[in-house]
């Protein structure tokens, strides 16, 4: 009876975390690619858009949407960054963020998902 229990507590706490991750309430970190000028002052945010994969490509899934952060037309640059939404996002051709530049890290924040015909030449 106790080790029903146990899997039933188990299996509700995995469905929460995903619904939680789901709807964009669990933080990751990811080190990433981001485009910004070099104006892009700290506490300042911009709107970023994302393309997921319409592959799987390496060790990344199909859907894996925070490969790169296109946010103005500043050269990338590899960064650390903390975001509010989900990693692979398969259902959808472009993801738009409001990211925030600290001094350390980018904080993105996931604003909406649409789907868009597949690009053939991507992964």
């Amino acid at each position: 009876m106790g080790y029903l229990l146990l899997l039933a507590i188990a299996g509700g706490v995995m469905g929460g975390y995903e619904y939680l991750d789901k709807i964009g309430l669990i933080k990751h970190t990811v080190e990433t690619n981001v485009t910004a000028q070099g104006n892009w002052f700290v506490g300042e945010s911009k709107p970023c858009m994302t393309r997921p994969y319409t592959q799987a490509f390496a060790e990344k899934k199909r859907g894996y949407a925070v490969e790169y952060f296109n946010c103005d037309d500043g050269p990338p640059h590899s960064v650390s960054v903390e975001f509010w939404g989900r990693k692979e996002q398969p259902e959808y051709g472009q993801v738009f963020w409001k990211c925030t530049r600290q001094a350390d890290k980018f904080v993105c924040t996931e604003t909406a998902g649409f789907a868009e015909m597949a690009i053939k030449n991507r992964p």
